[in-house]
């Protein structure tokens, strides 16, 4: 049976429906709707959700519920969870017009200090943590995309620009104009096998003692090189040589001079004699026996059997000698080098010897003569070669008659081991004896 009301109806106690109840439009509704009033009648609605948590706080359960908001482009929403401390973090979650999608902001409540993350250890191990920290200033928006995947070995993290961010191999500094250097350490260079090169190109390489040392250990520039302040040659020097400085600083390579070896010295009075000489022009042996005052009966060497004339040609011109003269007058060379001869001579005031030409000749003596020597006999016979000579012209009158020094230049290397002799020849013409005043060196050099 249906009761019908056309007027209002109170109920002031408790009211109990065990069927349906319809809206104004005879709905009865679904289940969990609810029924709400018009400003003219009734209507079963689904029931309301609160999608808008500025309009309360709300406490979740156990479970799991998704929080959305504001689509992008709308007014600037934010999600803020906080504890009560000024101090403490902030976490937001935020997405608007102003700020990139699905960004998740970490700030802190105190304005003067930036954002963080932080990362705890296992809370069995203690309350140690990571942190990553924004600078408390920024000129504007900065945003990093990671990579996408892990790196190999050795790799670092590289931004670029715009914070788009890669796995790239640790930078190695190979231009120090970069910046100073400064070891802190003691540290070894291996180069293990390998070449190092210092390339000036163009520049230099200075190492230098900022703590008050020498202005420049060792410097290169352009070309040369410099050690505590001696500079070296650009390019090598021959064999042997060795470096020598000029006072100044400047290095260069020079040959070696080495001190003169003596081979023998002497001086006397020699002459020709008419009963020997007038016709010949003796060449008398300036060797041991040669010097001194003796009345030779015949002569020792003969002018007239040299195969040259003047000072020759050393070792091509040679002469005929009784060997027994050459070995009287025989000196040994001690050390390898050039040989030399020189001295002075003086002739007696004579007109015969005015204007005269006498000769210092050096003769090596033959190989063979020395086997002989050393056996104990001479050779009969042999060829004397010239090793080197030198002139001295006698003045023109007896008002210049006065000792005339004589030094050789045209010497040829000889062994240590050989054996040599000086002897002295003139080409003049006496009629009576006459006399040579002479003193002599040989040496190598």
């Amino acid at each position: 049976m249906a009761i019908e009301f056309l007027d209002d109806v109170k109920v002031e106690a408790g009211l109990e429906v065990t069927g349906t109840i319809k809206d104004s439009d005879g709905d009865v509704g679904t289940a969990g709707q609810v029924l709400s009033s018009t400003s003219t009648a009734t209507d079963w609605i689904d029931a309301a959700v609160n999608t808008n948590i500025g309009t309360t706080n709300l406490t979740t359960s156990d479970t799991a519920r998704t929080l959305t908001l504001n689509a992008a482009g709308a007014s600037a929403s934010k999600f803020t969870i906080k504890k009560t401390n000024a101090t403490d973090a902030i976490i937001q979650f935020s997405d608007g017009a102003t700020l990139i999608n699905d960004t998740f902001i970490l700030a802190n409540n105190n304005i003067n200090v930036g954002g963080a993350i932080t990362l705890r250890e296992a809370g069995t191990n203690g309350l140690h943590y990571i942190s990553l920290n924004a600078p408390s200033s920024l000129a504007g928006n900065n945003a990093y995309v990671l990579p996408n995947a892990f790196p190999t070995s050795d790799k670092v993290l590289q931004s670029t620009s715009a914070g788009a961010m890669s796995w790239v191999p640790a930078a190695v500094n190979t231009n120090i104009a970069n910046d100073n250097l400064t070891l802190d350490n003691n540290r070894t260079l291996d180069v293990d096998g390998n070449t190092l090169v210092f390339d000036v190109n163009g520049g230099d390489i200075n190492f230098t003692d900022s703590a008050g040392g020498p202005s420049s250990y060792i410097k290169t520039e352009q070309g040369y090189l410099s050690l505590m302040g001696l500079v070296f040659p650009t390019s090598d020097g021959s064999a042997n040589q060795v470096l020598k400085t000029n006072g100044s600083g400047t290095l260069s390579f020079a040959t070696v001079q080495s001190a003169p070896s003596l081979i023998a010295s002497g001086g006397g009075r020699v002459y020709m004699a008419t009963s020997s000489d007038a016709n010949a022009r003796a060449i008398v042996l300036g060797g041991s026996i040669g010097f001194g005052f003796y009345n030779w009966s015949t002569p020792l060497i003969s002018y007239s059997n040299l195969s040259f004339t003047g000072l020759g040609t050393p070792n091509s011109s040679t002469t005929n000698v009784t060997p027994s003269s050459g070995a009287q007058g025989a000196f040994q060379v001690l050390k390898s080098g050039t040989i030399k001869v020189q001295g002075t001579c003086e002739g007696q005031n004579n007109a015969n010897l005015y204007s005269a030409n006498v000769y210092i000749l050096v003769f090596k003596i033959p190989a063979s003569i020395v086997t002989a020597m050393g056996n104990g006999g001479i050779q009969s016979t042999a060829a004397y070669t010239l090793v080197a000579s030198a002139t001295c012209t006698m003045p023109t009158s007896s008002l210049s008659s006065k000792p005339q020094s004589f030094e050789s230049s045209n010497g040829v290397s000889v062994s240590a081991g050989d054996w040599v002799f000086a002897s002295l020849a003139s080409d003049a013409t006496v009629t009576a004896t006459r006399y040579f005043y002479t003193n002599f060196q040989m040496y190598t050099s």
